[in-house]
């Protein structure tokens, strides 16, 4: 269970390690050399995943990845599989090593890229891809950490097909909610939902938008110019504006083609994107065009017309005596104007808050008292929905977690703790988030993970109705419907809210 240390050989002598290369969410890579000096780069479960009481079941990621690449080898932009092997009941991937560095690492470094050479990375990428789809493979975690540039050439590798999965384009059908924030479409943050080419298409725009505009990643947190596709939906729902600040506004030397297209392959709905990569990145040929519409044409000793036409006019206008006597007028005159008429004119303000909503929580402490668990469950579920405006949407989002109000929150908290005798409530399940290894506020798929099997959420099919026996279900069982409607997963958020709160 433990990391392998430099000198541990593998495959009876045939593979000795080097170092650790790196952790993700659920493996971690190590730089080994074979027999015959050359450096592979081995892939397993991290220390996490082993300890993880479905750990079998997930060493079938391993397996499944092994069967991805194997499918991708012949693709000149994907790190090249070699062998799968097993070594202290773990499943490996060996792999080609690559010597360089990924593109997140080179922005952060050197800042933003040349148009030119981010589109040249951008356009290989598109290439592997479109290779992949067309062997019904999505990626589903394209962003410039997975892009390696090869050490002194401008050639990148697509790596990382840990959590790429099979597809049917435009068919629904479940996936696991592994995802980054930025870069994830809309379509990943559920279960079960179309996918298709377009899903990676967001996410291939994403990374050129901060290719173009620098590392969206500051202090361990997400920056405001590239939000996560859950908080761009909320934000259109409620003010019809996107907070995805457009590339060209941060970045001006980014030429009007480029801009469209990043915006284009970021659409929110799926069906208002490129339907595939050749498509997405067709609309990134005219780049060269920059933000004019047709070329000048520069003759020695004739200046553009443009440019006489602007000196002329500024002349004439200098030379004209009665130009500031009229300017002044002219603005005094708009001045009274809007003096006048400015109570008639229409306000832009937004719109006044929602007023509070007033709960009777007599039925949830009754049918708490009664232990009427499922049913308290469903009344809690209606209570949040209630107070956060949402019924008819049916779900929460994680900005209505943030927003809730604490008193209510406390009321909500108080009488689940109390008629559990501890066992049942958001603080119980903050407190099994924590000891998991969970950050408050921070959504990971690994914990969740381990969360749902330790308070018995493991399988939607295990979810017992019509508890009335609060011992016949782990402790930290319930509320279980608040959880499972909230954007990627509730406990992280509604400990955060909690913590905020001071609630117990």
């Amino acid at each position: 269970m433990n990391y392998w240390q430099k000198g541990k050989t593998l495959q009876n002598g045939k593979y000795t390690i080097e170092k650790m290369l790196g952790e993700g969410g659920f493996g971690v890579t190590y730089l080994a050399r074979n027999t015959s000096g050359h450096n592979v780069a081995i892939k397993t479960s991290n220390r996490r995943v082993q300890l993880q009481l479905n750990f079998k079941q997930l060493q079938q990621y391993f397996i499944d990845e092994a069967k991805r690449l194997s499918q991708l080898n012949h693709c000149p932009h994907v790190v090249n599989f070699y062998e799968l092997i097993r070594e202290d009941q773990l499943w490996c991937l060996v792999m080609e090593y690559i010597d360089g560095e990924s593109l997140a690492s080179l922005v952060t470094r050197q800042g933003i890229l040349p148009e030119s050479k981010a589109l040249d990375y951008i356009q290989q990428i598109g290439e592997a891809l479109k290779f992949a789809h067309s062997q019904q493979i999505l990626h589903r975690d394209v962003k410039p950490e997975n892009i390696l540039l090869r050490r002194d050439k401008s050639e990148v590798v697509l790596i990382d097909f840990g959590i790429s999965r099979e597809f049917t384009f435009n068919v629904s059908q479940s996936h696991t909610q592994f995802l980054t924030d930025g870069f994830a479409p809309i379509e990943q943050y559920f279960r079960k939902r179309k996918r298709g080419d377009y899903t990676d298409v967001y996410a291939l725009a994403a990374t050129l938008y901060v290719l173009l505009t620098g590392y969206p990643w500051q202090g361990g947190k997400i920056s405001h110019h590239l939000p996560n596709a859950v908080d761009r939906y909320d934000d259109l729902r409620q003010s019809k504006s996107d907070p995805l600040i457009e590339p060209q506004k941060i970045n001006r030397e980014i030429s009007n083609g480029v801009n469209k297209a990043i915006l284009k392959g970021m659409a929110l709905e799926p069906q208002d994107r490129p339907q595939s990569v050749k498509k997405w990145l067709a609309l990134l040929k005219p780049h060269n065009s920059g933000n004019s519409q047709f070329p000048t044409i520069h003759i020695p000793g004739i200046k553009p017309l443009s440019q006489i036409s602007k000196i002329k006019a500024l002349t004439q206008l200098a030379s004209n005596r009665n130009f500031q006597p009229w300017l002044i007028g002219s603005v005094a005159f708009l001045l009274i104007l809007l003096y006048v008429y400015a109570p008639y004119l229409p306000s832009y303000r937004r719109s006044s808050p929602v007023p509070p909503v007033e709960i009777d929580y007599g039925t949830l402490e009754k049918l708490l008292s009664s232990e009427k668990f499922s049913e308290a469950d469903e009344e809690t579920f209606q209570i949040m929905l209630l107070l956060t405006h949402r019924q008819k949407k049916g779900w929460l989002d994680t900005k209505d977690i943030r927003q809730f109000p604490c008193t209510d929150l406390s009321k909500i908290e108080q009488l689940w703790i109390h008629y559990s005798n501890e066992r049942f409530g958001f603080s119980t399940q903050k407190q099994i988030w924590i000891e998991l290894g969970g950050e408050l506020g921070v959504y990971d798929p690994d914990v969740a993970d381990h969360f749902r099997t330790t308070v018995g959420w493991s399988s939607n099919n295990n979810l017992q109705k019509n508890i009335t026996n609060q011992l016949s279900v782990p402790s930290g069982y319930f509320p279980l419907k608040v959880s499972d409607r909230i954007w990627k997963f509730g406990a992280p958020y509604l400990g955060e809210r909690l913590e905020a709160c001071k609630v117990l």
